[in-house]
């Protein structure tokens, strides 16, 4: 059986035609004539559907990252016996974006990917008096949080944003933190003037901003990048290195940290990003990696 899972909220599951090619060529490609087409927003009770799952049957999943994340956090802890591919779709596509770089990944017909080694290890964060989330990408606290809850309104309200025009707004009102205390592996670092703090386990954000270009997501460890004592006016600058990555060459700004067990302490952080979706929240804030 070939289980294929769609977002009818999001923009390419909203789309019926698209989701019927994407179906036909499914069945194709896994050599599977039976199929069952579920919406995740319908689904109330994940582990009556995962139980009735076998080694013999395919999961497709189709969408963006916000979708591929909302299905992985819906299945966390429960043993999954499909393989589980992904099919390029939605805007972001930062996960996928990332494991195509890596040269065991098994792509299929060029769009299906396998995805079930990349979600077997997926770190965790703790916040709100244990709320618990695993994520794909990574999270941020900071002006990046700060851009993608603007951007994710406008969105809701209009249909559309332009992150340029958000970004630059937002670096102008934005407000730095001092005194955060960050915590890895039992080392404390401290910093003033921060204007992002990115938790990282791939390479990604933003739709294609290589943040942290030394995140390895088959390792048990994240990825830390620190924009910190850095002028407003500089900042837009080293933004733009961002896209390339070699925003870490530029020490003096950048602070680059790994870790297994990341603890965040700062009073005035009240809001993050979590692959992409935004979170009010309160410190410290918990971050872990354990390897299976």
């Amino acid at each position: 059986m070939l289980y294929i899972f769609y977002n009818s909220l999001a923009k390419s599951g909203s789309n019926k035609k698209r989701i019927e090619k994407i179906i036909q060529q499914a069945k194709s490609v896994f050599n599977q004539a039976q199929y069952q087409a579920i919406n995740v927003i319908e689904v109330k009770k994940p582990d009556e559907l995962i139980n009735k799952m076998s080694e013999q049957d395919v999961v497709l999943l189709l969408g963006g990252d916000g979708t591929l994340t909302h299905i992985t956090n819906a299945i966390y802890g429960y043993e999954i016996k499909p393989k589980i591919y992904a099919y390029r779709a939605g805007t972001g596509n930062d996960f996928l974006r990332d494991i195509k770089k890596i040269k065991t990944t098994e792509i299929l017909d060029k769009r299906f990917y396998y995805i079930k080694p990349y979600i077997n290890n997926l770190p965790i964060i703790e916040f709100n008096n244990n709320n618990k989330r695993t994520f794909l990408n990574g999270v941020g606290f900071g002006i990046e949080a700060n851009i993608a809850r603007i951007v994710n309104d406008e969105k809701k309200l209009k249909g559309r944003s332009s992150f340029l025009r958000v970004t630059l707004s937002t670096i102008q009102n934005f407000k730095t933190y001092n005194n955060v205390k960050i915590e890895v592996d039992g080392v404390f670092h401290n910093f003033n003037n921060v204007w992002v703090i990115s938790v990282m386990n791939g390479k990604y954000f933003g739709g294609g901003m290589q943040v942290a270009p030394n995140a390895n997501r088959r390792g048990d460890y994240v990825s830390l990048i620190i924009v910190h004592n850095i002028s407003r006016s500089y900042l837009p600058l080293l933004f733009l290195s961002i896209y390339t990555g070699t925003h870490i060459q530029y020490k003096k700004y950048v602070k680059e940290l790994f870790g297994k067990n990341i603890k965040i302490y700062h009073e005035g952080i009240n809001l993050s990003q979590i692959d992409g979706e935004s979170f009010d929240i309160t410190s410290p804030i918990i971050i872990k990696k354990i390897s299976n």
